[in-house]
């Protein structure tokens, strides 16, 4: 059988939490079953386990079902490829220490996309060369 997931934001990706959950009610509302997570897919944001039972909550109390997530890369770049930078949170990164932080933040959407119930994580990354 074939799911459909409407990502998280289609509308905008809004920092507030009374706006996430509304979104969620119009996913539903509109005959959704099947979300793709979208919210912070690139930058460093780090979700709070508080956050990540939250948004469990407001999934069960829609009967949303998480079909995928879209993980973060971690620090913004104006390019895809990295070359030289040293951005924080990077898990392609040679500084040992961006690296770990970057392989921290995989970690925390791994851990949001268990919650959730996903089955399947996108994750970019950056042309290491």
């Amino acid at each position: 059988m074939t799911e459909i997931g409407i990502s998280s934001d289609f509308a905008g990706q809004s920092v507030k939490t009374d706006e996430i959950r509304s979104t969620l009610k119009q996913i539903r509302e509109a005959g959704f079953t099947h979300v793709h997570w979208c919210h912070e897919w690139d930058g460093e944001y780090i979700y709070s386990v508080y956050e990540m039972q939250q948004l469990q909550e407001w999934f069960q109390e829609f009967g949303l079902r998480a079909k995928s997530l879209h993980a973060s890369k971690g620090s913004r770049l104006k390019t895809a490829i990295r070359k030289e930078y040293n951005n924080r949170k990077d898990y392609t990164s040679f500084n040992e220490y961006n690296r770990l932080a970057g392989v921290e933040l995989v970690q925390n959407r791994l851990d949001l996309a268990y919650l959730l119930g996903a089955k399947e994580i996108v994750l970019h990354m950056y042309v290491p060369y």
